[in-house]
């Protein structure tokens, strides 16, 4: 059986909060089995989890634009690490391409 999976999707993005619940059940009801919910922060990962407690079909990857990367302090590396630890985080990757 087909079905479809969203590879990148902002779900975190405050402007889908208000109707989350309706746009999760849109996308089961078009046949969406997987949404891969990109984060582009710790503080967007936290929603993320929040919401993968409730909604399971959700993956969650995070990534940091190149420009964001320098102003990394030895904590949020440590953090990285633990997160790359972490079983509900499928992906880590750079974001973007800054020229």
């Amino acid at each position: 059986m087909s079905y479809w999976i969203d590879s990148h999707a902002h779900m975190t993005d405050e402007c889908y909060q208000e109707e989350f619940d309706a746009y999760m059940q849109r996308a089961l009801d078009a046949n969406v089995k997987k949404t891969l919910v990109i984060c582009l922060n710790f503080e967007e990962l936290d929603r993320a989890f929040a919401l993968k407690s409730q909604y399971p079909f959700l993956d969650i990857a995070i990534g940091f634009y190149p420009g964001d990367v320098p102003k990394f302090a030895e904590e949020d590396w440590k953090h990285l690490e633990e997160v790359a630890k972490d079983e509900r985080v499928i992906a880590i990757g750079e974001i973007g391409l800054d020229y």
